[in-house]
């Protein structure tokens, strides 16, 4: 798996200035609270709360430092060669969607999340098949149940 189409951060949030960029990035908030903007529009995180970015969406965060936050980016390159898919627009933000809905959707993605950190951050001989794996069935889960309306 070329280690420069899919990229993992785990850490405090302070301060990620707007930007955008193609691909997905998929932010978990494991401790604490982070405000993140998505395209003008604020939400307030709170832990195990999971927020989607499309491509070229403008997103920011502001947090305290007193947080730990997921982040994974999947670049379209690997969605291409991966998937045969480019770009598909997803709309998956447990901030935004009303309490209880898809909650068991929200759940089977922080599973897969979770062991995508696993697998990313305790090695093993067989890490690359764990991950390509987890982003496999996550990339799934999201195309199946969570696309933009």
């Amino acid at each position: 798996m070329d280690e420069s189409s899919v990229s993992f951060e785990l850490g405090e949030a302070r301060v990620l200035p707007r930007h955008t960029h193609k691909g997905y990035e998929l932010f978990l908030l494991l401790k604490g609270s982070v405000v993140l903007e998505l395209d003008g529009t604020f939400y307030g995180m709170r832990p195990n709360d999971v927020i989607l970015c499309d491509a070229d969406q403008v997103r920011g965060a502001k947090g305290d430092g007193r947080n730990i936050m997921f982040r994974l980016g999947v670049s379209e390159e690997f969605l291409a060669r991966e998937c045969g898919e480019g770009a598909v627009r997803l709309s998956c933000n447990s901030c935004a969607d009303p309490p209880g809905k898809r909650r068991r959707e929200f759940g089977e993605l922080r599973r897969i999340l979770f062991r995508l950190m696993v697998s990313y951050f305790e090695p093993s001989e067989s890490r690359t098949l764990h991950i390509k794996s987890a982003l496999l069935r996550l990339l799934a889960l999201l195309f199946e149940r969570f696309p933009a309306v």
